[in-house]
């Protein structure tokens, strides 16, 4: 006795099945779909809707009128810890870039202090050598600019030389900054 019945013709191949269940899966999401479907509302009757609940609101739930004037606001685009007076100073400094010596466009701790020319006499007209980095040579004299932040040259002493400049702090203090630039002393030599 046979319990399986023996495949015949009429069977249907598991590739028309599976388009079969397909077709009817996308039939019933198709008629589910168009079933539940929201009814569309026109445009104006929408409108008249939002206006009437709008106008039963209480005055103090709407937000007052607002208008952005920039006019008296801070830049987000630069430091917000320089303002106003120090502010537009840095960004002079930035255009008469252009027009400083080369001495002002180095900081003082990247120059070489090379030599010094003392007067005992005239302590005053003391001139220094210096090298920069490029390697060229300039002479310092009291008072002559040297690095940004309003460097000047306080003092020329026989052994060194005194630079003072004005630097902000991160709070936007301008405090004093005391740069020695020393004269080595070389191998062998006694430069007294």
């Amino acid at each position: 006795m046979n319990l399986y019945p023996k495949p015949t013709s009429k069977l249907i191949s598991s590739g028309q099945m599976l388009t079969t269940c397909v077709l009817v899966h996308a039939l019933i999401c198709l008629l589910l779909v168009g079933c539940f479907s929201p009814r569309t509302v026109a445009a104006k009757d929408l409108n008249k809707q939002v206006n009437a609940t709008l106008k039963q609101l209480p005055k103090w739930i709407e937000p007052p009128e607002f208008e952005y004037n920039p006019k008296n606001l801070a830049d987000p685009f630069k430091r917000f810890l320089k303002l106003g007076k120090e502010q537009e100073q840095e960004d002079e400094s930035e255009k008469s870039k252009e027009q400083m010596t080369p001495l002002e466009r180095v900081e003082p701790s990247q120059v070489k202090l090379e030599g010094i020319m003392w007067y005992p006499d005239n302590p005053e007209g003391a001139i220094a050598l210096v090298e920069l980095p490029n390697g060229k040579g300039y002479t310092l004299e009291k008072n002559t600019k040297i690095g940004g932040n309003k460097g000047r040259v306080k003092q020329i002493l026989p052994n060194k030389v005194i630079i003072q400049q004005q630097v902000t702090d991160i709070l936007g203090k301008e405090k004093t900054k005391t740069v020695v630039l020393e004269l080595q002393n070389s191998s062998g030599e006694n430069n007294e």
